[in-house]
């Protein structure tokens, strides 16, 4: 018979890393640790020597500060601002920000730009659905005649075409 491979154990989770680091700050050896959590012993040297949760870098810091997102969001809140190109935003408030910055920063506040109409918050946009020109009474009539004739092109009545010879 062949021998089957010993499959690789799961990951240890957040949870086995902080309790395999409070047992050891307790005095438990590595192997006992081992025991103790159902974790290989290089399972237990890898929680030991990590922390318990990854660090998250902070990215790069804004360029604007506090007070000029404020007066960014409301320059934004004029009905004819919030249709200026990102490049020109920095220059009607006069400062020596680029493009990318206006963008990401108003990205983050929630402002979205649309091809026509402007930008808006996102919360904001409201969905218009069309009135119908019809009332009800003509669209029901319009409905029992599309049943009647289907489908006309040209003048011509396509229900009442038929395939084969004539009868």
């Amino acid at each position: 018979m062949q021998e089957q491979e010993q499959s690789r154990r799961p990951d240890t989770t957040r949870d086995q890393r902080r309790d395999a680091q409070l047992m050891r700050r307790l005095g438990y050896t590595q192997s006992a640790i081992s025991a103790e959590l159902g974790l290989s012993l290089g399972q237990v040297q890898y929680a030991l020597s990590h922390t318990e949760t990854p660090i998250t870098r902070p990215g790069r810091p804004s360029k604007l500060t506090e007070a000029q997102i404020q007066e960014l969001k409301a320059f934004m809140a004029s009905k004819d601002n919030e249709q200026m190109p990102y490049g020109k935003i920095a220059q009607a408030l006069g400062w020596d920000v680029g493009e990318y910055c206006i963008r990401h920063t108003l990205r983050k506040l929630g402002y979205k730009k649309r091809t026509a109409g402007g930008r808006r918050k996102v919360g904001a946009v409201k969905t218009q659905h069309k009135v119908s020109d019809m009332s009800a009474e003509s669209a029901d009539d319009a409905s029992a005649a599309s049943e009647k004739n289907p489908v006309r092109v040209d003048g011509a009545d396509l229900g009442s075409i038929r395939t084969g010879t004539d009868s």
